[in-house]
């Protein structure tokens, strides 16, 4: 099961005590409804920033690397096109 990193809140949302002159008035419930439902949405705006967010530094973090090996890959080259295999004396006992 995995680990729950981030819950959205309200979690009841027509679970709220009404006053008693309004016990049987439907249109306070819903509005108490109306208003959880606006929280959870805003919870979840919410989490959904810090995930993009979190997301965002991990694609600066690869690119960064990314870049590091390019520019190390370019170094490479550079000294391997300046070796010349001819001008490299061999001994003759490494020859098969």
């Amino acid at each position: 099961m995995p680990f729950a990193q981030r819950a959205v809140t309200p979690i009841r949302l027509s679970r709220q005590k009404v006053d008693e002159e309004h016990k049987f008035d439907f249109d306070v419930t819903s509005n108490n409804t109306l208003v959880g439902v606006l929280l959870q949405l805003s919870s979840l705006v919410h989490h959904a920033d810090t995930i993009f967010e979190d997301l965002t530094q991990e694609c600066h973090n690869v690119i960064y690397r990314t870049q590091r090996i390019k520019n190390r890959i370019g170094e490479v080259t550079t000294k391997v096109e300046k070796l010349n295999a001819k001008a490299v004396r061999v001994r003759e006992y490494f020859l098969l």
